[in-house]
């Protein structure tokens, strides 16, 4: 069995500093490594996103048979979903829980990953009535080294006890893994083959931290084991890939073009799409917060105004079953929780998520989602 190696940060940062002719390079031999490995009982976790389309010419460069498994969990543009059908040898799966019935059970998505699932694991364990200063003083501050002091870091999960104790709704994570994980797990386990990823460490501190664990080819991963060929990669390298490649993309993305050189570089070539800069799941609430120049869901009410209303309106009120009255601060027999409606109604349709936007954005802090 290969193993797995540890990496530092400096180790990462010198890769993305490479140009991009050595890192193609680099990821065939991590792709050869994994096909070999497994006896080429691999398969490409297919999204149909710019670095998917990427990492499928890499990939199948090399190896053409090699199939890709698309999971339609019903959150991609339609444009997307198109592209998707007109490519060869894709699988398409469905998974058997939709995104309105994610939300109902575990929760919104909203501003990151590991805060929701903090905020979620946090929520359970107040459920006890007991321990709850400790258990956000102890186990979600995160400090960071600054001039000789240790300041707050900016991934302090403990920065958003308010929304976790206040918010009248549900948050989790569970969605990437209800709907998409699980079915991807699914295949791989009945199929024996195992997956290439088309995610890069500058996407989140999660992803990079796997990287520096187990680096592009996570063999011994639990679960299942993973390759991240274009780990290492900036989004930057995806576009001039696509661009010199000539790789096809969904017309959601517009054309890839230069950018201006700047004073800072003024050799580097900066490429942008005229389009959308991302795609994903459409209604997603991870990062929205942290858009500077581009937010999501303003060009998603001017590109696809219908997809817009169906993810900002409608929402209801029902009774929370998940507070226990014999709490004192949960005594409240009326408390009530803001979902999805369960059957469709006219009057309510809709993921309700202009709610949730408008209740974190009334909280104080630098958590603000312009919609």
């Amino acid at each position: 069995m290969a193993k797995n190696y540890m990496h530092t940060a400096e180790e990462l940062r010198q890769l993305q500093a490479l140009p991009l002719k050595d890192k193609v390079k680099i990821s065939r031999e991590r792709i050869r490594e994994w096909y070999e490995h497994w006896d080429g009982q691999v398969y490409i976790s297919y999204s149909g996103g710019k670095d998917s389309n990427a990492l499928l010419h890499l990939v199948r460069s090399m190896y053409p048979d090699v199939p890709a498994v698309f999971i339609n969990t019903g959150l991609e543009f339609p444009e997307v979903q198109e592209f998707v059908k007109n490519t060869d040898n894709v699988i398409i799966f469905r998974p058997k829980m939709t995104f309105r019935d994610v939300i109902i059970e575990y929760g919104y998505p909203v501003i990151s990953k590991n805060v929701a699932s903090s905020i979620e694991y946090a929520r359970r364990f107040d459920m006890s009535g007991h321990g709850r200063k400790d258990f956000w003083e102890e186990k979600m501050m995160v400090y960071a080294p600054k001039k000789g002091t240790m300041q707050v870091s900016r991934y302090c999960k403990a920065r958003h006890r308010q929304l976790a104790e206040e918010a009248p709704f549900k948050i989790s994570d569970r969605c990437c893994n209800a709907m998409k994980k699980k079915t991807a797990h699914d295949y791989s386990k009945e199929s024996g083959r195992k997956p290439f990823l088309g995610t890069m460490t500058e996407e989140s501190m999660l992803r990079e931290n796997a990287w520096l664990t187990t680096g592009c080819n996570a063999f011994n991963r639990s679960g299942t084991p993973t390759s991240t060929p274009m780990a290492f990669w900036v989004q930057n390298d995806v576009l001039e890939y696509i661009k010199v490649m000539g790789i096809e993309i969904p017309s959601v993305y517009g054309d890839i073009v230069e950018e201006i050189s700047t004073e800072e570089c003024p050799d580097c070539t900066k490429y942008k799409t005229t389009g959308l800069d991302r795609t994903g799941c459409v209604y997603c609430g991870f990062g929205a917060h942290c858009e500077k120049k581009v937010h999501r869901y303003l060009l998603l009410k001017e590109s696809h105004p219908r997809l817009y209303e169906y993810c900002i309106k409608g929402g209801e009120w029902v009774d929370n079953p998940s507070y226990d009255p014999s709490i004192p601060e949960y005594a409240d027999d009326g408390f009530k929780n803001w979902n999805p409606p369960k059957l469709w109604q006219p009057s309510k349709d809709g993921l309700g998520m202009g709610y949730v936007f408008d209740f974190i954005n009334s909280l104080p802090g630098k958590a603000y989602i312009p919609y």
